[in-house]
């Protein structure tokens, strides 16, 4: 081949070239301000030539974004003075529709004039737009890997712990290097049943996501309870690259609630349950014996002589003796009983499991027995004794929770008028003071 072919040949790939990867290219003389550009050059920034038209060097710094232009302006004067062997900028520039558009521009100084200075200068533009945008993302979520207050697991598709961030290891106590490389598995809780962790996988192989409680296991062999996020990442074509996992450490949370409901089921000051949580417990109670073919017995019960133990020796002094008696009364009953504070010196005692009515009969007999006994309060001595009203469930008619209370309250009623510290038995006709 001739030269003036070979340069053709030459020219002709270079051109497919710049084609084939969507190059602009510019050529610049640095002493005119004189240049070229492609078509492709212009359709970054969405024009055409035609309407750049004049084209200088000036098309470019009219477009380039202030600041990337000043810094593009800096490492072209080191390209020009030798510092660098080619220049290399990132900068943005304006888009025919307003937006930004980062390109890589690209060139070197091929000539110079005969006193040295700067004369031809060739380059490209490539549009770089989704990689900056991708650079971001990973910068974004590189931060909230490594800042995040919550424990982060990356697991590959397989089940095998990529990376953990530090959160992680501040929860768990398992450093980096005990867990990457190792199989998800190995952070299975025994507190969640076989059934639990199945669940799990299917609604992350059906749904590519999964949410709730979970206890996370620590070095030490502690758990803590968690609210966990796992959630897959597929690429473009819907294959799953890999699964994050986001671990929040509740304990606090779960403090918080624990107290609450202490709060709003027990009593304040003897720790009973209160009239909220013996109702839920009656309910469930009245369920059962129905179930069963069996009989409760509710015990609505009312101290006597309390106020002048409160007017004596003061409130403090009988708060100390409910605490007292409280105790006793929970000492005095089956594992299976309930004793319940509704308020006051007002008390509810629920007996289940029950095969007839004399079956509460020696639960009734140790109830008075113990609350009449002496108490002492600091260098004192009370006494005090009590009046039970007990119904029985079920009955002929159908009865609610509340209708109980009221009949045992009745019923206690009966037993005050009767000379007090005596028991006595609701009945539609009357009450009764001795058990069948």
């Amino acid at each position: 081949k001739t030269a003036k072919e070979h340069r053709k040949v030459e020219r002709r790939r270079l051109e497919n070239a710049i084609t084939g990867t969507r190059t602009g290219t510019w050529e610049w003389n640095v002493s005119t301000g004189e240049t070229v550009f492609n078509e492709r050059w212009a359709e970054i920034v969405g024009y055409t030539l035609a309407e750049l038209a004049p084209i200088s060097i000036d098309t470019w710094a009219s477009l380039a974004h202030p600041d990337d232009l000043k810094r593009s302006g800096e490492l072209l004067d080191k390209h020009f003075r030798g510092e660098l062997p080619y220049y290399e900028c990132e900068a943005r520039m304006r888009h025919k529709l307003g937006h930004w558009v980062w390109v890589l521009d690209r060139g070197c100084l091929m000539t110079r004039t005969e006193d040295g200075q700067p004369l031809m200068m060739y380059g490209t533009h490539q549009d770089i737009t989704d990689r900056k945008e991708t650079e971001k993302k990973l910068s974004m979520a590189a931060g909230v890997f490594k800042y995040a207050r919550e424990g982060i697991i990356i697991t590959s598709a397989g089940g095998k712990i990529l990376d953990v961030n530090a959160a992680f290891s501040g929860l768990t106590g398992y450093a980096h290097g005990e867990v990457v490389h190792q199989d998800y598995s190995i952070l299975y809780s025994d507190r969640h049943s076989d059934r639990f962790i199945s669940s799990m996988l299917k609604s992350l192989a059906e749904e590519g996501v999964w949410s709730g409680e979970y206890w996370m296991p620590c070095r030490n062999g502690s758990a803590f309870p968690s609210l966990l996020t796992i959630a897959a990442v597929r690429n473009r074509s819907g294959e799953v690259e890999h699964y994050v996992t986001l671990v929040a450490d509740i304990s606090n949370l779960k403090q918080n609630e624990d107290e609450l409901r202490l709060i709003a089921h027990y009593d304040n000051l003897t720790g009973l349950p209160n009239r909220i949580l013996l109702t839920e417990r009656l309910r469930h109670a009245m369920s059962v014996a129905r179930r069963r073919n069996e009989l409760l017995a509710v015990v609505f019960l009312d101290l006597d002589g309390f106020k002048e133990v409160n007017d004596t020796y003061g409130h403090a002094a009988g708060d100390e003796l409910l605490t007292i008696l409280a105790e006793r009364m929970n000492d005095a009953l089956r594992e299976c009983d309930t004793v319940a504070r509704l308020g006051g010196d007002e008390f509810v005692v629920l007996l289940p499991d029950l095969s007839g009515k004399g079956d509460c009969t020696p639960v009734l007999g140790r109830l008075l027995a113990t609350l009449s006994a002496p108490a002492r309060l600091g260098e004192n001595w009370a006494h005090v004794s009590a009046s039970l009203g007990v119904t029985l469930y079920p009955q002929q008619t159908m009865v609610k929770a509340d209708t109980l209370l009221r009949q045992a309250d009745l019923a206690m009623y009966q037993a005050k008028q009767h000379g007090k510290n005596q028991y006595r038995f609701f009945s539609s006709t009357g009450t009764l003071t001795e058990a069948d």
